[in-house]
């Protein structure tokens, strides 16, 4: 079975096993290590940010469904002026939350207008640790997370998630750096060649400088496969194949991580 054949099945609820109408799976964010860049285009600062679920007997959330912090979150917004100097603050109540492509990913974003309000050249969201995000609750939500399911999620399982998946050594630094050259291409369209060809320098001048040889080599391989498979037209953008890539090392993370948690999670 080929690592795209997994990657679907995953994306389309490979371990639900509750209805439809239930609400999904809490998710947990890897943490960053330092601010992740926000691009700015069309009315909005965002950038994707790499994400586990902690409920393996919940459904995986649709694309695109909407998710809050959990209590006390640890999310900062940094905003940098034009001076270098730095500011750290809250996200505001109207950032936006989205899981992408199942419990792999979530976009946050906050309003483009926050960098003038703020004087700011450029902005970033840094994810501390342990972060989790609840579902937003809805009308059609027949089967709503009960308290001791949310103590659970952002308790003890919250811990043996920050264990398993966010510590594993080159394989959570290579899914780190992935997701710094997914936020270095455009989304929503294809990426010109000077853009793809600067994708490497622009994701390390990024990521954090800690990320190990190892995992760099990791995130070099899958960059390497996916210019290949761009050149051949297996894929529709650079972009697009390297999410497949990061996709897939997170689903064997996350599920090594479900074997620990069940039958109680």
């Amino acid at each position: 079975m080929s690592y795209r054949t997994v990657a679907t099945a995953f994306l389309l609820g490979f371990i639900s096993l509750a209805s439809a109408s239930a609400a999904p799976q809490i998710l947990a964010l890897i943490q960053t290590e330092g601010a992740k860049p926000l691009a700015c285009a069309g009315g909005e600062c965002v950038a994707e940010f790499s994400s586990f679920c902690m409920e393996p007997r919940r459904a995986s959330p649709s694309h695109a469904s909407v998710y809050q912090p959990a209590e006390g979150a640890a999310l900062t917004l940094v905003a940098t002026l034009a001076n270098g100097e730095t500011r750290r603050m809250a996200p505001p109540p109207d950032t936006g939350y989205l899981s992408q492509r199942g419990y792999a990913a979530v976009r946050i974003s906050v309003p483009a207008r926050l960098r003038a309000e703020l004087g700011a050249a450029r902005l970033a969201i840094e994810v501390g640790p342990r972060v989790a995000l609840i579902p937003k609750p809805w009308p059609s939500h027949h089967r709503p997370h009960e308290p001791e399911e949310i103590a659970s999620a952002l308790g003890p399982n919250r811990l043996l998630g920050e264990e398993i998946v966010e510590n594993a050594g080159e394989r959570t630094q290579g899914i780190r750096l992935l997701s710094y050259l997914i936020n270095a291409l455009p989304e929503g369209r294809k990426a010109d060649a000077r853009a793809r060809s600067g994708v490497w320098e622009r994701a390390l001048a990024q990521a954090p400088a800690g990320i190990a040889k190892s995992g760099r080599d990791i995130a070099a391989e899958g960059l390497s496969v996916c210019r290949d498979k761009l050149g051949a037209r297996d894929v529709f953008s650079l972009r697009e194949c390297l999410q497949h890539r990061h996709d897939h090392l997170m689903w064997l993370l996350n599920h090594k991580y479900w074997k620990s948690v069940r039958p109680h999670g």
